[in-house]
């Protein structure tokens, strides 16, 4: 098979199993209207917990399109915002806190 260009050799825009990061936000795409609604909770409340099944797409909704949505402002002086990424394991308190 003759090479073509070698990007595509190395490089897909889809994670996988894994979810994205929000380095690859460029890539995660869909779930805008999603994104929206959880950073204009997170205007009124300040905490927002994202839930659902396993393997539904939590982590990659934050982290590919709510996190860099939140970069993306602070970057431009418009709010200043501290992301903290908690996995709640056994101790979800004693996680939030530590």
């Amino acid at each position: 098979m003759a090479s073509g260009n070698k990007l595509y050799e190395s490089f897909s825009p889809f994670p996988g199993l894994r979810p994205f990061t929000p380095e690859e936000s460029d890539f995660f795409f869909g779930r805008e209207r999603e994104s929206e609604e959880i950073f204009l909770k997170l205007l009124r409340s300040r905490f927002v917990a994202v839930t659902g099944a396993s393997g539904s797409g939590k982590s990659s909704l934050v982290q590919g399109g709510l996190i860099p949505r939140i970069k993306s402002l602070s970057e431009a002086g418009e709010t200043q915002w501290r992301i903290v990424n908690v996995r709640p394991g056994s101790d979800p308190l004693g996680n939030l806190a530590s």
